[in-house]
């Protein structure tokens, strides 16, 4: 019934990606063991259960409420269903770590009933593994590009071409120049920045080899002419820079593979 219920407010707010999905079935799962844990204390515990039963759908109310709100704050536009569906998948793991703590470990050295739930998505996974991959002198050089002492960080290899595409988000807003995406690599030991792509907006994608050596990533663009939903601005990189976009040849927001995203962001 929990999953059910999940499923079908995921379904209402048009946010039923699998990373979603997957979160919402992890939930369930801890949930009901947890249920039957209680179950199995007897008697004893049948108002505990009972209080946990009400606390999950008052906290189903209040994630798809919450994230109703997000879906609603960008619609219209298909960016839309992505960040509703982000806000479900964070809400929702961090759920399931907290009924796995509450409900499932021991005082003792028992080992818990279920495995510690990671509280991050696979995106977000893959995140901190591109961040590990990526050349400490590069992530030095594009932190201290930061406005301000604090941001959040995500980047990729661009292929195996060994440029980096790296992009900042700063302490302040993106509308004040607060987000960059740089192009990094590493020349004689140290990091060398090829350019920047001309919008600061994620997601950043891979479009195409170009058939002249360059790659084309896509800069993900917002403005009056294409609403909420935005566009995709192809932009040329090889190791001597970047192009300008092409603002000629402006690309609808499915077009491309993601390979810097919002889930991906780590703080600094």
């Amino acid at each position: 019934m929990l999953l059910h219920a999940l499923t079908m407010a995921a379904a209402a707010l048009g946010q039923t990606d699998a990373p979603a999905d997957d979160a919402d079935a992890e939930l369930n799962r801890y949930y009901s063991a947890a249920m039957e844990r209680l179950a199995d204390q007897g008697e004893d515990y049948a108002k505990a259960r009972t209080e946990l039963r009400d606390a999950q759908r008052a906290w189903i109310k209040y994630r798809d409420a919450e994230c109703g709100a997000v879906f609603t704050s960008w619609a219209p536009g298909s960016i839309a269903r992505t960040m509703a569906a982000d806000c479900s998948d964070r809400l929702t793991r961090t759920r399931t770590h907290a009924i796995w703590a509450h409900w499932l470990t021991y005082e003792d050295s028992t080992p818990p009933i279920l495995p510690e739930p990671s509280r991050t998505s696979a995106a977000a996974t893959d995140g901190l593994e591109a961040l590990s991959s990526l050349p400490a002198s590069i992530r030095e050089a594009a932190i201290a590009t930061a406005e301000g002492e604090a941001g959040e960080i995500a980047a990729a290899e661009i292929g195996d071409s060994g440029l980096y595409v790296v992009y900042v988000r700063s302490q302040y807003l993106c509308g004040s120049g607060g987000c960059v995406a740089r192009i990094w690599a590493m020349e004689g030991g140290r990091a060398v920045e090829k350019g920047r792509l001309p919008v600061g907006r994620l997601p950043i994608v891979m479009l195409s080899d170009s058939g002249d050596g360059s790659l084309v990533l896509g800069a993900t663009y917002y403005d009056v002419r294409s609403g909420p939903e935005g566009e995709i601005v192809p932009v040329k990189v090889d190791e001597t820079g970047v192009t300008d976009g092409d603002w000629d040849d402006l690309r609808p927001m499915s077009e491309g593979i993601p390979i810097v995203t919002r889930a991906m962001l780590e703080p600094f």
